[in-house]
């Protein structure tokens, strides 16, 4: 896999460049630190793509607004503009994390990959259509500050906010949020191909620690893997990339359940390249 695939499709790490070439190029557009970001300065993208990239890298604390509001105003299409606070260390710390292989991510946060990866995996399966939409509330394991991030720095998921507001006319005659705030509610956009990417680069990096012991599994005998209880056949293991499925799926927590005794059953591979078949107890914990 190309490694620039998948960053060549991160809109909103296209736009944080040119706004980094933008204040970089022309300084005298910043009055400390405060800059008028207008549409027509990213010919390149929509205003709906402008508002969601503002409003990705607002929340990331890449940029802050001058107003809260103002994304309001921006979003419901009162302006094509919008006033945000703008560093440049803080646009080349999120220029580099999207950058990342790994996106910034610690492998060592177990949690943090679990919850990454159930969520890629309930996306992958959404079967959203063309021009359809996708309540988030439909979507199975998946927690919304989750789905955020992956959006926000992957730029592969596009996520429609529902605005709450009222809206007013100013003395200038422009149509003004009043009281607004707006929340994650839809699922617009998915790009399927380059999540399945993405979930093989985070697989693959998940399962480094135990490449090696992976390398000394001999299988040019036939590995059965039976239920540890019952002794019921699971499965029959036969290469080095199912080995690595498998393990990804036991770090998000999807056990082969035997069919028989319905006990949850996984294994382990040790450093001299053997398979230890495990299973679960009756209180999840591992034996």
């Amino acid at each position: 896999m190309n490694p620039n695939e998948i960053i060549s499709k991160n809109k909103n790490l296209l736009f944080t460049k040119q706004l980094l070439t933008i204040i970089t190029e022309k300084p005298e557009l910043l009055d400390n630190d405060l800059i008028k970001l207008e549409t027509e300065m990213f010919p390149d993208f929509s205003l709906e793509e402008f508002t969601d990239c503002v409003r990705a890298l607002n929340k990331r604390r890449v940029i802050d607004f001058e107003s809260d509001e103002d994304i309001y105003s921006l979003s419901g299409g009162g302006d094509n503009f919008i006033w945000v606070n703008v560093e440049k260390e803080k646009l080349n710390k999120y220029i580099q994390l999207a950058n990342d292989d790994f996106l910034g991510i610690d492998l060592k946060n177990s949690k943090k990959i679990i919850d990454i990866l159930s969520a890629i995996n309930s996306l992958i399966s959404s079967n959203l259509k063309k021009n359809k939409e996708i309540k988030i509330y439909n979507l199975k394991k998946i927690d919304k500050e989750v789905l955020e991030w992956i959006a926000d720095f992957t730029g592969l998921v596009g996520i429609g906010y529902e605005l709450s507001a009222d809206f007013d006319t100013d003395e200038l005659g422009r149509s003004v949020a009043v009281g607004a705030g707006e929340f994650p509610e839809t699922i617009k956009r998915i790009d399927i191909d380059n999540l399945k990417k993405l979930y093989e680069k985070l697989k693959k990096g998940l399962v480094e620690p135990t490449a090696k012991q992976i390398k000394l599994i001999n299988f040019k005998n036939t590995i059965e893997w039976r239920c540890v209880k019952c002794s019921r056949f699971l499965d029959k293991l036969t290469n080095k990339e199912q080995i690595e499925n498998y393990l990804v799926d036991f770090i998000i927590k999807k056990y082969k359940i035997c069919h028989k005794c319905r006990k949850r059953n996984y294994f382990e591979v040790n450093k001299n390249g053997k398979i230890v078949f495990l299973m679960l107890s009756e209180n999840n914990k591992k034996i």
